[in-house]
């Protein structure tokens, strides 16, 4: 926008809803509702879980091998027209209390966490502010070691 310089107030909203700015060269009329709104919600998918550096195979259950120090979830939304905006929100049933705001990272690391069955829920948004319909979930489990179970125990 060209530069404003027409005193106090700069800018107003008209009852058409249209904002108008005064401005060097004159009038400058901007409707907010020929912006593009992006209504379509991205869809999410998981790209990858790490045990430590090892790859696990995703699957409806993905089994965490025991003794594992760093758990990885890399995930990704495909939103088309700016990727780059979508951010994110995550949780680990189990774990988590609450959701977590994962701003535009995508990926998240736990560490130490105890055996047994966790469920990852994760959301994402469109650089318009439209949430994914509905949480994709991953179903883990993490395997004990011989000595938390009950073998490991009665010895």
């Amino acid at each position: 926008m060209p530069e404003a310089n027409s005193g106090a107030p700069a800018g107003f909203r008209g009852a058409d809803g249209r904002l108008w700015f005064g401005t060097l060269a004159g009038a400058l009329v901007v409707d907010p509702a020929a912006f593009p709104f992006n209504r379509t919600p991205p869809a999410l998918r998981i790209e990858r879980c790490l045990a430590g550096e090892r790859e696990l195979e995703l699957g409806e259950l993905v089994d965490v091998p025991a003794g594992t120090s760093r758990l990885t979830i890399e995930y990704t939304a495909f939103a088309l027209t700016a990727p780059e905006r979508a951010r994110f929100r995550f949780m680990l049933e189990g774990f988590d209390e609450q959701w977590i705001d994962g701003g535009s990272a995508r990926s998240v690391t736990y560490t130490a966490l105890r055996p047994g069955p966790y469920a990852f829920h994760l959301e994402a948004r469109n650089e318009d502010g439209v949430w994914s319909t509905a949480p994709l979930t991953l179903q883990l489990r993490v395997l004990p070691s011989w000595w938390q179970t009950q073998i490991g125990r009665a010895h």
